[in-house]
């Protein structure tokens, strides 16, 4: 039997954890940090003294843009993952808005193996915590292979 992986994220950071039983530890799969996920729109498209370019308006959102980047890069890393047969099932936790991006980053056969989504940022907890918070979705959640 495969692992699950569990993925608590956000636009800045990404914890990916592994585990065989749901009573065990869990052990980290990897740790992702993107600082530009924190940066403020204006900052991004600022130029070095301080001033937005010509036109005045960026058009389209730096920071979504950053953070579309962000889902996109982690969808490659879960489709790595699946194509080297590391995990069985995924557990998605992030704020509503990054989960649908990273949902939608997602190739067909990876969000199959999606069995539990949790719409809430638990980025700042740690692995016990987390398995405690997650234990009730975790149970009712069907193993896939």
């Amino acid at each position: 039997m495969r692992p699950t992986w569990v993925v608590v994220c956000d636009a800045s950071r990404a914890r990916l954890f592994a585990f065989d039983k749901r009573d065990e530890p869990w052990t980290v799969v990897e740790d992702l940090a993107n600082p530009a996920g924190r940066a403020r729109s204006r900052g991004l498209v600022e130029d070095k003294a301080g001033h937005l370019g010509p036109g005045s308006q960026p058009r389209t959102d730096p920071t979504r843009v950053e953070e579309e980047r962000f889902a996109h890069r982690l969808g490659e890393l879960l489709e790595t993952g699946f194509d080297g047969h590391r995990y069985g099932s995924l557990v998605l936790v992030a704020p509503p808005r990054f989960l649908g991006l990273l949902r939608a980053a997602l190739s067909a056969p990876v969000a199959r193996r999606v069995t539990v989504s949790v719409d809430k940022d638990l980025t700042r907890s740690d692995p016990r915590e987390l398995r405690d918070r997650l234990a009730d979705k975790l149970a009712t959640a069907g193993r896939r292979e």
